[in-house]
């Protein structure tokens, strides 16, 4: 399995939030496979789905199979982020609160390494996201971890 150097892996998730095609607004989810080659990386769209959460709690064989060809997979969702201030604003889901901002999530993981970046579609060619290493909680990051954990089993 190939591991990257701390800081090669940040360089990595960095360019695969600027380079990778994933819109904004697209309409579904998707999961990425993505192989190191010297110091750049090829990506392969392994399968996309309108649930992230049904997609990652996958018992298809067949994707997991598929998923564990790659050093990396990446997984991609978009949709609304908005402040979390004290007002009444904050009892609004993003998408409908006034301050709201279009959102990219992309979440990069080989079972060593956990890496994502949050782009706003409004900043300026979406030069800086925010990245995090290894730092993600909640839902998602568990329900990522457990997929690319049940995805590497079948590495050969």
């Amino acid at each position: 399995m190939v591991t990257l150097q701390e800081d090669k892996f940040e360089e990595l998730v960095i360019k695969l939030s600027k380079e990778l095609d994933y819109n904004y607004d697209a309409g579904n989810c998707v999961i990425f496979g993505i192989n190191i080659k010297d110091d750049s990386y090829e990506a392969e769209e392994i399968t996309t789905h309108g649930d992230i959460y049904e997609m990652l709690d996958s018992d298809d064989i067949d994707l997991l199979v598929e998923a564990s060809k790659y050093d990396y997979l990446t997984v991609g969702t978009c949709g609304w982020a908005a402040p979390i201030d004290n007002d009444e604003d904050n009892d609004l889901p993003p998408s409908q609160h006034p301050a709201k901002r279009r959102v990219k999530l992309l979440c990069t993981s080989n079972t060593n390494q956990i890496g994502n970046t949050i782009s706003f579609q409004d900043q300026k060619e979406h030069l800086n996201p925010v990245v995090d290493l290894g730092n993600a909680k909640g839902s998602l990051a568990i329900a990522f971890n457990a997929f690319v954990e049940s995805s590497f089993k079948f590495k050969v």
